[in-house]
């Protein structure tokens, strides 16, 4: 799918198994059953829907970091402590 711009939903940093790169994710909780995610900064980029929401739903993340990582990476996720 096309790589999402800038936004303001919630991004996640998940590493690997073993602590391998970090993929960074945008989070879609707006569902009480199902947890959307879409990675950021890589192109192109990968929507990933968990039948899962919370913690059950990011550790799923990590198994898929060592298929998504090669993806090339060109922006990672940044938050306010980021800006000077």
């Amino acid at each position: 799918m096309p790589a999402p711009g800038a936004s303001t939903a919630e991004c996640l940093a998940i590493a690997g198994p073993g602590g391998a790169d970090p993929v960074d994710w945008l989070l879609d909780a707006s569902s009480d059953r199902a947890t959307r995610f879409v990675t950021y900064g890589r192109t192109p980029a990968v929507e990933v829907t968990v039948g899962a929401t919370g913690v059950a739903a990011t550790a799923q993340l990590v198994d898929l970091g060592p298929a998504v990582s090669p993806l090339p990476q060109q922006r990672r996720c940044t938050g306010l402590d980021d800006v000077p």
